[in-house]
């Protein structure tokens, strides 16, 4: 049996370098990631759906181009992971999968907000996509920078 798979979560500032630093491999850094099954001489097989090669200053970017105040606990990135069973894998070509991927692409963009990194993995041991937006919302009352109202279902009626 197959199964997609979709894990969201919310990042305050304090994690966003080091989450670069492991979605995006950048190997100049002399990290190791523990408890990975990441085989670093198949990571330039990655493929960059989009890429940011620095997250914190866009998302700096994002919230004084929104207008919008951020507190020392504000949550400034939902990242998620997609992906789907190994059998689903072995059962479709790569175009397929290249397309799954878009497609869960897509949905993020929708649910959570414009995703400013993209990368699927294919150096682990079951293809996966990460990726990582700003929850910016705009509403009546103007721009929010508000992961509680974003992942609080503030979109739900969008995703149909």
């Amino acid at each position: 049996m197959a199964y997609c798979i979709m894990n969201v979560d919310k990042q305050k500032r304090s994690a966003i370098y080091g989450l670069q630093v492991e979605a995006n491999r950048q190997q100049n850094d002399g990290r190791e990631f523990d408890n990975s099954d990441i085989d670093s001489s198949r990571t330039l097989e990655n493929i960059f759906l989009r890429k940011c090669d620095s997250w914190n200053a866009e998302i700096t970017q994002q919230i004084k181009a929104a207008g919008v105040r951020e507190r020392k606990d504000s949550v400034v990135g939902i990242t998620g992971v997609y992906t789907a069973s190994a059998e689903w894998f072995d059962m479709h070509s790569r175009n397929e999968w290249l397309q799954y991927f878009k497609d869960c692409l897509a949905f993020h963009d929708k649910a959570y907000g414009h995703c400013i990194n993209a990368v699927i993995h294919l150096d682990e041991g079951t293809p996966h996509m990460q990726c990582i937006s700003v929850p910016l919302i705009e509403d009546e009352c103007g721009w929010h920078l508000s992961a509680k109202m974003v992942m609080g279902g503030a979109f739900g009626d969008n995703l149909a």
